[in-house]
């Protein structure tokens, strides 16, 4: 049941010999998993026999065991655990030397020269001697390690770099150390340098590298150690994150990171910053703003006295997030779907609105998670879901009463069973479209005047489905088609493919034409 977690280490009592036997079973163990659990019971109850058991094991001859006993002894005897760490400085394991610096390290006066073992070759070793120095070395030692910092972050080896870096993050809090290297490690043209350094990057010490840290989210291989140091920034760093959301043409996945990076600072600033970023025009950064709004009111709840009117809301993002721009873009998406159903070859521009309408139902679950905390919406969504139509029923109607207006709309969206002309229907009663025949849809699909549909894959898809049109209607939307947008990189595909069917339907009319051609008399 122990291992098993079934027994909660907290909720035992180990007040008998039977039981103290059987926690003996584990520490005495082969398996180091078990020697572990049972160190943590011990350890969990405040045992007077766990002294004991330390004192075995910080001599046994596992790695794993003899670190971990010997990081436990010194919360509790400080002077063994030193006595033990002096004996294991010369032990063949680099892992055991370094567990033994770093004891050393954490308990003061007790250093027995641990400068002297800058000069071992193992890399973890070195990293412990820069944690032990900067917390239990006098300043010339403290000197010593700057200098082997300074030159390993100097050698053209990304390892000697990298171990650079690493010493550099064991360094304790403001210990005086030369920080300098860092930023030209940042700068590093080795990503694996690099995240190394980010490891270190740290506040108050390394205020001045903080801009230095967005080059770094830019970088995929380096963007996941650049928002964990953002995240150390806290505060400080939102104002950064607030402009580099605000850029346009950014990259989605590495904005994705700096919404991350927001939504782990949490609290009121970061709900500010990223109200600021639920209308962004790219919706599926906008979703991922809203999740992360979600996540935070979530936690901010918590930390906040609970009403006494349970009718007033508790998150602090509870600030309505307008519903009508999606509940329009999903009926848009319907409209489409239903203009097109028997129309042969649409198959891209019925994948392309899918999409677009799973995002539309996506974005509004997440705006009503805001609103309403995630926990009722997953149960909505969940109930929704389920055969039951009494379950389904409960749900909808928890939905119909909690909305107003025409947010009410999102009901139809999430009720199953609803066919697209059903779900077109019922929304086009809150947001009437005009009247549009199946060419001036994809005329609106190809020019998105109002920069409604913002992707040009769907421009494209547009222009496959006109090739099955007439030829009058297939000429307007060639004709309706920008040949360039603003953005170069995002017009390739529109620009490609209206020059693919403009010669497709060349060559096309010349078959005709030659199939067709002109009788010749009898």
């Amino acid at each position: 049941n122990l291992r098993g977690r079934t027994l909660d280490a907290a909720d035992l009592d180990i007040d008998d010999t039977s039981s103290l036997q059987v926690i003996d079973r584990l520490v005495e163990s082969d398996d180091e998993r078990d020697v572990r659990l049972g160190l943590d019971i011990l350890t969990i109850a405040q045992h007077p026999e766990l002294l004991t058991r330390l004192q075995r094991l910080v001599v046994d001859d596992r790695v794993l065991v003899r670190t971990d006993a010997l990081e436990r002894l010194v919360y509790l005897a400080p002077h063994m655990a030193a006595d033990a760490a002096r004996d294991g400085l010369t032990d063949g394991s680099s892992k055991v030397r370094a567990a033994c610096l770093r004891v050393l390290g954490s308990i003061p006066q007790a250093s027995a020269s641990i400068i002297s073992h800058l000069d071992d070759p193992a890399t973890e070793v070195k990293v412990a001697v820069a944690f032990a120095v900067s917390r239990n070395g006098d300043a010339e030692d403290r000197m010593a390690v700057s200098r082997e910092v300074t030159r390993l972050a100097r050698s053209p080896s990304a390892d000697d770099r990298s171990i650079a870096g690493s010493m550099m993050a064991a360094d304790a809090p403001e210990s005086g150390m030369d920080r300098g290297p860092l930023a030209a490690l940042l700068a590093d043209r080795d990503p694996s340098v690099v995240t190394t350094a980010l490891d270190a990057v740290r506040p108050p010490d390394d205020d001045r590298l903080l801009e230095r840290l967005f080059v770094c989210v830019e970088d995929r291989h380096t963007v996941a150690a650049a928002v964990d140091a953002l995240v150390r920034f806290g505060e400080p760093a939102l104002p950064i994150i607030d402009a580099r959301l605000s850029t346009a043409g950014s990259d989605r996945v590495i904005d994705e990171s700096l919404v991350r990076a927001a939504r782990e600072i949490g609290g009121p600033r970061a709900i500010e910053v990223l109200r600021r970023h639920v209308d962004h025009p790219d919706r599926e950064l906008g979703l991922a703003v809203m999740r992360a709004l979600a996540v935070i009111g979530r936690t901010e709840s918590r930390r906040s006295p609970a009403p006494a009117d349970r009718s007033t809301p508790t998150n602090p993002t509870d600030e309505l997030i307008a519903l009508h721009g999606d509940l329009e873009h999903a009926t848009r998406a319907l409209r489409v779907l239903d203009a097109f159903a028997a129309t042969p070859d649409t198959a891209l521009q019925n994948a392309a609105m899918r999409y677009e309408l799973q995002l539309a139902q996506s974005r509004l679950l997440a705006a009503l998670s805001v609103r309403h905390g995630t926990t009722d919406m997953r149960r909505v969504v969940y109930q929704v879901a389920q055969r039951d139509a009494r379950s389904r029923a409960l749900a909808l109607e928890w939905l119909d009463l909690a909305l107003t207006g025409s947010d009410r709309a999102v009901v139809t969206l999430l009720e199953p069973g609803l066919s697209d002309r059903e779900r077109l229907n019922a929304l086009t009663r809150w947001f009437p479209l005009p009247p549009a025949t199946p060419r001036d849809i994809l005329v609106e699909l190809v020019r998105d005047e109002h920069d409604e549909w913002r992707r040009p894959w769907i421009r494209a898809c547009a222009l496959h489905t006109a090739v099955g049109m007439s030829a009058d209607d297939f000429a307007a939307v060639i004709a309706a088609t920008p040949e360039r947008t603003a953005a170069p990189d995002e017009a390739d595909i529109v620009a490609e493919t209206r020059a693919g069917l403009l010669a497709r339907d060349v060559d096309r009319r010349r078959q005709e034409a030659m199939t067709t051609g002109p009788v010749c008399p009898a």
